[in-house]
């Protein structure tokens, strides 16, 4: 079952991992004694790099909503077709309850 609590964790973290590698870029950049040239160049494939762990972190994310989706059209399903059959077992119960007719008691 799809569990919000630890949905919300793991968004957290990837939030924090990735404010916390967007620092440490920032912070490497300020310190690194490098040219211009090899800076723009560091920083073009820091970006590549992580644009591609967005990317694969994105199909992640849309791959467990996709699953927790399914599973909640499973259940539904499976609620509906018991409530269907429960609602046609009463109505067959209160049938042959009406055709007996009242009971002397």
């Amino acid at each position: 079952m799809l569990d919000y609590e630890s949905s919300n964790d793991s968004s957290t973290a990837i939030f924090a991992f990735l404010a916390g590698a967007l620092i440490g870029a920032g912070v490497a950049m300020l310190l690194a004694p490098r040219s211009g040239v090899e800076t723009r160049q560091w920083i073009t494939d820091y970006a590549d790099k992580a644009k591609d762990q967005m990317d694969t972190a994105i199909q992640s994310g849309k791959e467990y909503l996709q699953t927790g989706i399914d599973r909640g059209k499973e259940y539904l399903e499976g609620a509906q077709s018991k409530f269907k059959e429960t609602g046609d077992n009463m109505a067959r119960h209160a049938e042959k309850a009406y055709n007996r007719g009242p009971q002397k008691g």
